[in-house]
């Protein structure tokens, strides 16, 4: 890693249920995530299923119709066979998530946690999060806004059919 970007540490606060819908952080940086008071639940998967996980594109999440604790695999069938890790973090816990690792969080009681980004050592993939921003920010922000419920409803569709073709495949390569 090429260090910590100490200038933007972020706070994250939830009450008892709150859930964070699964996403990567689009500027690919490396993550401690560092847990306080209550409990937190994490689901974390790795890049590579990212097709699989009903991923919108021109973005860096998921669709938010499905749980991802408890999938309905009847409507999203290109889950099952998915493999990820389950993490509870109490009060002092540290979570490391390396660059474009997929999370999905519910707090279990009310409490916050404190995230360090580290950027990682490779040029390339410091490119790779500059055009990150670029194109899952900026890029899907004006089409948002030029096509507004069409875009939409067509990063819906294609996320399907992504992730069904994806499915047929089987398991995704490293």
């Amino acid at each position: 890693m090429g260090g910590f970007i100490e200038t933007m540490p972020a706070m994250f606060f939830g009450g008892s249920s709150a859930i964070t819908f699964l996403h990567y952080d689009i500027d690919l940086p490396h993550l401690f995530h560092t847990h306080f008071g209550g409990r937190k639940h994490i689901i974390l998967f790795d890049n590579k299923w990212k097709k699989r996980l009903y991923c919108l594109p021109n973005t860096t999440y998921a669709l938010e119709d499905y749980d991802v604790a408890n999938p309905d695999f009847e409507k999203f069938p290109a889950l099952m066979g998915v493999e990820g890790y389950e993490v509870f973090l109490e009060h002092g816990d540290t979570l490391f998530m390396p660059t474009g690792m997929w999370h999905w969080m519910r707090y279990i009681d009310g409490s916050f946690s404190l995230t360090l980004r580290a950027w990682d050592q490779s040029i390339s993939r410091k490119m790779a999060g500059v055009w990150s921003l670029f194109m899952h920010g900026a890029v899907d922000s004006v089409l948002k806004v030029i096509f507004k419920g069409s875009y939409a409803k067509w990063r819906e569709k294609l996320a399907f059919k992504i992730a069904e073709k994806e499915l047929k495949k089987g398991k995704p390569r490293n």
